[in-house]
């Protein structure tokens, strides 16, 4: 799920968004199912109301890179925030490394490639003197 969707999902359940400072804040009662995405996702949500840039950041690297609302979170970002936030670090939200596999549908997962199955020749005299 997307952060676009999840707007779109709490609209549908009558939730009101909006942002107040650095706050993502809401009127309505957020549906169960939605509430684990509603908390990965407030930077995305903030993002989108307030059309301002949303930013992924990994933890092992200075690099960070612009997110799409419409997108998964991206495989190894683990740092969220909102253009304007702030400076110094403090602004960015970690990921808890457990949300990808508890929430595997807000993040794009790596595929991991097959191995080609193992094959084995079998000589035929060993099998006729065994």
């Amino acid at each position: 799920m997307t952060a676009t969707q999840l707007r779109a999902a709490l609209t549908d359940a009558g939730v009101s968004l909006f942002v107040e400072g650095v706050a993502l804040e809401f009127e309505g009662d957020v549906p169960e199912t939605l509430g684990p995405a509603m908390v990965l996702l407030q930077t995305g949500l903030r993002a989108l109301i307030t059309g301002r840039t949303w930013w992924g950041g990994r933890s092992d690297s200075p690099r960070i890179e612009e997110l799409h609302p419409g997108h998964l979170i991206p495989d190894g970002v683990t740092l969220l925030c909102v253009e304007g936030d702030g400076s110094g670090g403090s602004s960015w939200d970690r990921i808890h490394p457990a949300a990808r596999i508890d929430y595997p549908h807000l993040f794009v997962t790596s595929v991991v490639p097959k191995r080609a199955p193992m094959t084995m020749e079998v000589d035929a005299e060993s099998e006729t003197a065994a």
